[in-house]
């Protein structure tokens, strides 16, 4: 049996509602853009990961691309080819090793601990 968001179906009728459409005109017209929905996001996660494939795709040409300038380059650490100035060089940062800190130093680490949330989207 498949399950309807009832409140998009709600949200959709009065939307059609506020265009002038009447209730029981805008309920089924939202009803019937809900049964079909699910094959419209069936296709959209086909063109997704169609998408997502051709991306990884281009992401390894790439790379394949770079790994054959750097390796062009000779060592050089910059270049000038044609407009483009090319640069491959060691960056040095220096990073908070949070793992040793929480070890050595667990109270400080939970008072400055934040907790953070995100929203993850995946096709599967």
């Amino acid at each position: 049996m498949k399950k309807y968001n009832m409140k998009a179906i709600c949200t959709r009728a009065n939307e059609l509602i506020k265009a002038g459409y009447d209730k029981s005109a805008a309920f089924k017209t939202a009803w019937e853009e809900a049964k079909t929905e699910p094959q419209s996001i069936a296709a959209k996660a086909h063109e997704f990961r169609e998408i997502q494939k051709m991306i990884e795709e281009l992401q390894a040409k790439a790379n394949e691309v770079k790994e054959s300038i750097i390796a062009d380059m000779d060592g050089a650490e910059m270049i000038e080819a044609d407009v483009f100035t090319i640069r491959y060089q060691t960056i040095i940062s220096n990073r908070l090793d949070t793992t040793k800190f929480k070890t050595e130093n667990k109270d400080l680490y939970e008072m400055y601990l934040k907790e953070s949330s995100a929203k993850r989207f995946t096709v599967a």
